[in-house]
C-alpha cells in the first residue's frame, strides 16, 4: 500500500493477517524465506530503485540489482518475475537480461537480444511522451526449457518464445 507505506498480507480467503511498514516505494515484491524481494523497475532519483531485499519486518537489508540511471522511464506493466521455491526469475526489460533473484543475491542467466522497441530518448524522460506503437514487454516467464515473453503496444500484440538450449527465438 504506497499511500501509508506498508505491506500488507492477507490468507487467500481474503482476511488479513499482518503488516508490514516499508518506507520504500515498490512496484513488485515477492517473500522467499520470510525475507521480500522488491522490485522498482525505474531508476527514480529520490527513491530506492532496482531489486533489493528486506528483512521479515519489511527493513532494508541490500541491493541485489541496482537500476542504470539511463532508465528512469517507469512503466506501468507490473509482471517481472517468476516466483521459484529458493528465488525469483527477474527480467530486466531495459537491458534486456534475465537474472536469478535469491534474498541474498542475484545471478545473470541469460543476455538476449530481442529490441523492445522503446527509444533510450523515452527510457530517459518518459514525461509527456506518447507512447503509441512502442512496445513494452509486459510479462517474461522462465521455463525449464524456454523463456516466454510477451510484447505489447497500442497497436500489436507478440509473443517470443527463446530456446534455452540454442538460444534461438520465434515469434508470433
Amino acid at each position: 500500500d504506497d499511500l501509508s507505506s506498508k505491506l500488507l498480507r492477507y490468507k487467500y480467503d481474503g482476511s488479513f493477517v499482518d503488516e508490514y511498514f516499508s518506507i520504500d516505494l515498490m512496484r513488485d515484491f515477492a517473500c522467499i524465506d520470510g525475507k521480500f524481494i522488491c522490485i522498482l523497475d525505474a531508476y527514480l532519483k529520490e527513491l530506492r530503485s532496482g531489486v533489493w531485499t528486506t528483512d521479515s519486518n519489511g527493513q532494508y537489508v541490500k541491493t541485489l540489482r541496482p537500476k542504470n540511471p539511463d532508465n528512469i522511464f517507469e512503466a506501468i506493466y507490473p509482471h517481472y518475475y517468476n516466483l521459484h521455491a529458493d528465488g525469483i526469475s527477474y527480467y530486466d526489460r531495459y537491458d534486456n537480461r534475465l537474472y536469478f533473484v535469491t534474498p541474498d543475491s542475484a545471478y545473470l542467466k541469460y543476455t538476449l537480444n530481442l529490441d523492445m522497441a522503446l527509444p533510450k530518448r523515452v527510457k530517459k524522460d518518459g514525461d509527456g511522451i506518447d507512447l503509441q506503437g512502442f512496445f513494452m514487454l509486459a510479462t517474461c516467464y522462465d521455463f525449464a526449457n524456454y523463456l516466454l515473453l510477451y510484447y505489447s503496444s497500442t497497436e500489436r500484440f507478440y509473443q517470443v518464445l527463446f530456446n534455452k538450449s540454442d538460444s534461438t527465438y520465434k515469434v508470433t
